[in-house]
This record gives C-alpha cells, sequence and structure tokens, in this order.
C-alpha cells in the first residue's frame, strides 16, 4: 500500500500543489513507514505550498509541515539541524500555541543536550505559557489538535521531560519559584523513573560552576535521594575533581538510605549490629558509612584505602563514586 499511496498522492501534489493536505498525507505515508530521508524534502516542499498562506486551518497544517521536519531530522541524529527548524517554527508568526508549545519543548530539550542551560530555561518558560493557554482554551486545543506530528506536546511523557527540564534548569538559573512548581509533579520515589542523562551532566556542571549550593540544589537533591537508581546516577555524575564536602555529603546520604530502605523491608526497628546474613549492598553502606566516620574524624586516605577497596568489592557500582572521593581528597 505505501508505493501505491506514494504514487497516488504524489499525481495529487501535481494536480493541486497548494492543497496542504496531501502534502501532510504524504508526509505522514513517509513518517509511517519510516522513511525519514523522504521525509524532510515532503515536509519542505508543504512548507513552500503554505507560502503566502495564512489562516486559522491551513495554519494547523503548517505545524504539521515543522513538526514532520524536526522529527526527521531527530530521527536521523541530525540535532543541531532539528534544533534549527524548532527556530524557524517559533519565528513563523503563522504557528499556533500548539506548534509553539511542541517547539518549545523541542528546543528545551535540545538546549539540554546540547548544555545551553540559559535557552533550555528560556524554551521551558515558554512551554508553559502556550500548555496553560491551552489548558484554558479547550476549543481551540481541540481545533489545533488536527495538526500532526506536533499533537503529543502535552503526553504524560512529554509534560513528564518538561517537569524534569523546568526543576533542572530552574535550578541552574536560581528560579527557585520554577522549582517548587514542579518538583513535587514528579514520583521521584517510583522505582521505574528514569531521569534524562542531561539533568545530571547540568547538576555537575551547576556543581562545578558553584562554591555554595541553593536552597532548590538541596530540594532536588533530596528528591533523588527517595531512589537509589537515581542517588548512584547522581553521585556518579559529579565531577572527578569537587569539593571534598559534596561528594562525601553525597556517599553519606547514599549509604544511609540503603540502611534505611533494608531495615523497612525487613522490619528491624534498630541499629544492625549484630544481625547475620545481611545483603551485599547493606554490608557495602556500613562500611561506607565508617568509612566516612573515619575520614571526617581526621583518618587519611591512605588509611582508609583498603576499606575504599572492600567498599569497591562489595558494590562494584561505587566505583566510580570511590575515585571521586579519593579524587576530591587528593
Amino acid at each position: 500500500h505505501y508505493l501505491r499511496n506514494k504514487v497516488l498522492l504524489e499525481k495529487m501534489i501535481e494536480d493541486d500543489p497548494k492543497n496542504l493536505r496531501w502534502h501532510v498525507h504524504l508526509v505522514q505515508e513517509y513518517m509511517t513507514h519510516g522513511d525519514y530521508e523522504e521525509m524532510e524534502p515532503a515536509a519542505r516542499a508543504g512548507l513552500e505550498a503554505a507560502n503566502g498562506v495564512d489562516n486559522p486551518e491551513d495554519n494547523i497544517l503548517i505545524g504539521s509541515f515543522y513538526g514532520a521536519l524536526y522529527l526527521s531530522r531527530f530521527a536521523r541524529g541530525i540535532y543541531d539541524r532539528a534544533y534549527d527548524v524548532t527556530a524557524e517554527a517559533l519565528s513563523d508568526k503563522r504557528s499556533t500555541q500548539m506548534c509553539n508549545a511542541f517547539m518549545s519543548l523541542m528546543a528545551a530539550a535540545m538546549s539540554m543536550r546540547l548544555k545551553n542551560y540559559g535557552a533550555a530555561y528560556r524554551h521551558i518558560k515558554d512551554y508553559w505559557i502556550d500548555f496553560e493557554w491551552l489548558e484554558k482554551n479547550e476549543r481551540q486545543e481541540f481545533f489545533q489538535s488536527n495538526c500532526a506530528f506536533i499533537r503529543n506536546y502535552n503526553t504524560d511523557a512529554n509534560v513528564f521531560e518538561a517537569r524534569v527540564i523546568s526543576v533542572f534548569a530552574g535550578l541552574y538559573v536560581d528560579d527557585g519559584a520554577l522549582v517548587s512548581k514542579h518538583i513535587d509533579r514528579i514520583s521521584w520515589d517510583n522505582a521505574d523513573l528514569t531521569i534524562p542523562s542531561y539533568a545530571y551532566e547540568l547538576i555537575s556542571a551547576y556543581v562545578n560552576e558553584n562554591d555554595k549550593t541553593s536552597k532548590s540544589f538541596g530540594r532536588v537533591i533530596d528528591r533523588l535521594y527517595r531512589n537509589p537508581s537515581l542517588a548512584m546516577d547522581y553521585i556518579n555524575a559529579l565531577p572527578d575533581e569537587i569539593n571534598a564536602n559534596i561528594i562525601t555529603d553525597a556517599l553519606k546520604r547514599f549509604s544511609a538510605m540503603d540502611i534505611e530502605i533494608y531495615k523497612k523491608q525487613a522490619g528491624i526497628d534498630g541499629d544492625l549490629d549484630g544481625i547475620e546474613n545481611l545483603p551485599p549492598y547493606v554490608n557495602a553502606a556500613l562500611l561506607l558509612q565508617a568509612l566516612l566516620n573515619a575520614y571526617e574524624a581526621g583518618a587519611g586516605i591512605e588509611a582508609i584505602f583498603p576499606a575504599i577497596k572492600q567498599v569497591v568489592a562489595i558494590e562494584p557500582e561505587l566505583a566510580g563514586a570511590m575515585k571521586k572521593f579519593i579524587t576530591s581528597n587528593a
């Protein structure tokens, strides 16, 4: 059916080149069959056919072409050129609120990947403006949702990513209000929760650039420590050379969290002294706590190095964190 539909639509476009719907249908055919290479020129041809067009119905279709262009480049890994599409769409006065919301979110996510955190912050603020406008204007939201490719601006996955960007980009630019608005709309303790790697890269950059951390930083770190997987990702994302207090605090919190989770699961009220057959990760956490207590009491790296090797032997995932601990105290 693909080749037949493609030939048919190409003939329809040839006969009626200004009919934007035929252009959209052709682009959708390429998308359905994963032909992202052909998708780009087809979307560009649709935009060229829309030159001089400016009416509500056709403007919705114009958003489809921008969405197709973006997805075509993103799917092929041409991220810088995908970002260019967002700039083109956002500067087009015909773009609908839904098109702008989608493009602002994509631009924010791309800016995070490119480590342009100030731009990510600006784009995510714009996303929420259009998102909230569409929430209040339900008829327009319904009307504009006829646009292919960009109608998923408000899927659960995209709203989740928007909240993550809001929290971390808000942290970076010290916008405590933006952090507060979204931080507790994320289910941090969900065992299946995954945070994009760009969030940890931002934290690493933030810690590297700031001698003192903000109240928002403390709140974000507290949320990460609700989830062992996120906590480990955070610890391993910290820069190799970092203030000793930050890495020590991170490791101490991580070990305390593992112990508390185990005690809660096992129904243990009190300390773990004398309890046999503890899980390896709990033994590693107890050893890590003792190691950090010794360090804070004045023991040098040389004195506690055997304990460091023991921790890593029990819990290999801590190897990166231990390397950072040694580097930060060298």
